[in-house]
């Protein structure tokens, strides 16, 4: 079963070249996009409800219509309604799953081998897990960021406001008094001008260049360059790198519990990783592979992505031949790791934002005061 899977991996991966923007895209819908037809949360929702009526004894076809009773929206009913249609006329779950476009090939891979080897209800439990550990990870990640972005949306409205309304008031006061204005204060003066100017053209101008950014976002190349960017910077490289490395463990430990051959789970890991600093790595591990190494071999020589724990993890799942069970403890461990570091990040731009705010806000009344301290001792 080994053998063949990975004869068609390797044929596949020879036409991958000349397809390889459009199998990507393909491959990363459910990872990139929000608001999927059939996105993580219902595939948490559906591999749970389908293991536990599974594991009740009840068929594959009754359960797929207990699932789609269970869901709201239509399109999501759709989608069950005609897994189930190809079942009932002889198609087995997997090759059910493969004519949708909603089920990455790791999930059709999984259910194959699940099936062949009846263990189908212990695979649908691990993919359930997978997804509930995925949607868990990203509500962590909005949580964190929520209020943060909150707070700058509020700051950022406050310095166009005191910008747009209050600095005019000050300037008008200054002028009709003739008061010499000190740098900083012509400086705040400028960009009231500017935005009472601009308003219109600088709204549009930020409009059209967020949906320049989203239309880029779907060449291959931009967003290449874009995650090599963030991949530099300090800090947020280190939120990627755990990121990353736990939805690389947590898929490979979903495959080799499923008894999917090492080099097979790589490939299908590979195509579905949406970060192209990580691909690029994997490409070069599994050729070192290829080559002959380890596993741990080929991890250590991208010491820089990967932790040193996973290095030595991995090369003592190979002494000890338990690396389905190793990659489940690695994933188990990274997943409460990124749930600390989501908390952190919150706690970290919390201040870091407010600080930012208070540093502009005081900047302008500071502007704004200065003339008022040299128009009262003119008064005076």
């Amino acid at each position: 079963m080994g053998i063949k899977i990975e004869n068609k991996l390797k044929h596949k991966h020879q036409k991958l070249k000349s397809t390889s923007e459009e199998k990507e895209n393909w491959l990363k819908r459910d990872i990139a996009l929000f608001g999927q037809k059939f996105g993580s949360t219902t595939k948490s929702y559906f591999y749970t409800e389908l293991h536990i009526l599974l594991e009740s004894g009840i068929s594959l076809k009754q359960s797929l219509s207990v699932i789609q009773e269970g869901l709201k929206k239509k399109t999501e009913k759709d989608i069950i309604s005609k897994l189930s249609d190809k079942i009932i006329k002889g198609a087995s779950l997997s090759d059910a799953m493969k004519t949708f476009d909603h089920f990455l090939k790791y999930e059709y891979f999984s259910i194959k081998i699940g099936e062949e080897t009846g263990t189908l209800s212990k695979v649908v439990k691990q993919l359930a897990d997978y997804f509930e550990r995925k949607t868990e990870y990203r509500k962590n990640i909005i949580s964190a960021l929520t209020y943060p972005l909150i707070i700058l949306s509020t700051a950022v409205l406050v310095i166009l406001f005191m910008l747009r309304y209050v600095v005019p008031m000050f300037e008008e006061i200054f002028r009709q008094q003739q008061v010499e204005l000190p740098g900083i204060t012509l400086f705040i003066v400028n960009v009231s001008q500017f935005i009472q100017s601009y308003a219109w053209g600088i709204i549009i101008s930020f409009v059209v260049l967020i949906m320049l950014f989203f239309w880029l976002n779907k060449n291959d190349k931009f967003k290449q360059f874009q995650q090599g960017v963030l991949f530099r910077i300090p800090g947020v490289n280190t939120i990627l790198k755990v990121a990353y490395t736990t939805q690389f463990i947590q898929a490979m430990s979903i495959l080799l519990s499923a008894k999917v051959p090492m080099l097979n789970a790589l490939y299908l890991v590979k195509d579905m990783i949406g970060f192209y600093p990580l691909k690029l790595r994997l490409n070069t591990i599994i050729h070192d592979i290829q080559k002959g190494m380890s596993l741990s071999q080929a991890i250590a020589k991208h010491s820089d992505f990967f932790k040193a724990d996973v290095m030595a993890m991995v090369s003592v799942a190979e002494q000890t031949n338990a690396t389905a069970y190793i990659f489940d403890k690695l994933s188990h461990r990274y997943n409460n790791m990124l749930q600390r570091q989501s908390k952190t990040l919150s706690t970290f731009l919390e201040p870091i934002i407010i600080l930012i705010v208070g540093v502009f806000v005081g900047f302008i009344l500071v502007a704004m005061y200065l003339p008022m301290f040299k128009l009262s001792t003119v008064m005076g």
